[in-house]
């Protein structure tokens, strides 16, 4: 997918954010960490699934509305220490990544 593509792709997206739900999904994003999130500030649910993500888009840390995020299906290597910063975020979805450790703010406390 060609850039503008994928700029139309974020765009259509953010249009459809006030649902709080944005799913973008079996798109090549590549490597690209400079995609402006800024929009979707509303957004509660975010899946970029099977994107071909190779880093973990910093940009996202600052969508403080987020409960649930599905990076699933990437290739993600590193986790930003930024997302111990997301306090609303309850699910996150890292399977089928190539992580090889976590950030050490992220807190693991169970609660009861």
């Amino acid at each position: 997918m060609s850039m503008w593509d994928i700029e139309a792709l974020v765009e259509y997206s953010i249009k459809l954010a006030d649902t709080g739900v944005v799913h973008i999904g079996n798109t090549d994003l590549g490597s690209r960490t400079d995609i402006d999130f800024s929009k979707l500030e509303n957004t509660t649910h975010l899946a970029l699934t099977n994107t071909n993500l190779k880093k973990f888009p910093e940009g996202i840390c600052k969508l403080t509305t987020l409960t649930s995020l599905r990076l699933d299906k990437n290739g993600i290597t590193t986790i930003p220490d930024c997302i111990a910063d997301m306090k609303a975020l309850k699910n996150l979805y890292l399977a089928d990544n190539n992580i090889t450790s976590l950030p050490p703010a992220m807190d693991f406390s169970c609660k009861k």
